[in-house]
């Protein structure tokens, strides 16, 4: 495609993902400078650069550049999403609840918004409020994200039952996600059910060192392992994985 034009930011936009769904974090912080000469304007470049920023340890580039794609459309929703998830992995739950509102008001069949909502409710101990984006978030799609969200959130209230009921449908939907897995393990064993338990944390395990397999250096993927492993009883393994992702991270 940059044979036939080099002059489309769109192209560096995709390449810009592609290296960095690889661990190319370098070029693809080229590849989305490029888009920006092209297009200044490009949302896409720029929360994409947001996101390599951070994987470079570099947050207050990050936000800076979340933050310039606000606005630049108005109606468009992935810009504030972009931010609010920035916000959410630097721990600013109450802050990523608002741009996820932003989200939600601009799009109330939005299932992204309402999901990263509750989320980030969650997150900052605001259950009453989260649980009725999750639940908005399942009447919209039932998807194995909102599913297993909403058994987070049971499973912190205590409501075992209903956790493992919900994380059991989060499986069903996607056999495939380690999370699903790992989240079914979590709910399992806290209620004294530790063989079960053990069974979702062998096929969690085994799905996430599949993950692994495609981007070795990301430091999510290495943090799940690290727990799942340490669920299976091998705290060696497990240190070992924390502090490969710390380090990344």
């Amino acid at each position: 495609a940059l044979e036939l034009n080099p002059n489309l930011d769109v192209v560096h936009v995709a390449l810009g993902e592609l290296y960095a769904a690889t661990g190319r974090y370098d070029a693809a912080e080229a590849a989305y400078r490029r888009a920006l000469q092209i297009d200044p304007n490009s949302v896409a470049a720029l929360t994409g650069a947001g996101e390599v920023y951070l994987l470079q340890k570099r947050p207050d580039e990050a936000e800076a550049s979340f933050r310039r794609a606000i606005g630049l459309h108005p109606g468009d929703w992935s810009a504030y999403n972009s931010l609010g998830f920035f916000l959410y992995r630097s721990g600013r739950y109450a802050e990523a609840a608002e741009q996820y509102g932003y989200v939600a008001a601009l799009d109330d069949r939005n299932v992204v918004g309402f999901l990263n909502l509750g989320s980030a409710r969650m997150l900052a101990g605001d259950f009453a409020s989260a649980e009725p984006a999750f639940q908005r978030a399942i009447e919209l799609q039932p998807s194995p994200l909102a599913f297993s969200n909403l058994g987070l959130l049971y499973y912190y209230q205590g409501r075992l039952d209903a956790a493992i009921a919900a994380h059991r449908k989060a499986v069903e939907l996607a056999p495939k996600d380690h999370l699903t897995w790992s989240n079914l393990g979590d709910a399992l064993w806290i209620d004294g059910r530790r063989d079960e338990a053990r069974e979702a944390f062998t096929t969690a395990r085994e799905l996430a060192w599949g993950a692994l397999q495609v981007n070795p250096n990301d430091p999510g993927y290495l943090m799940d392992l690290a727990w799942i492993t340490a669920m299976l009883d091998q705290p060696g393994e497990a240190r070992r994985l924390i502090d490969r992702a710390r380090a990344l991270a």
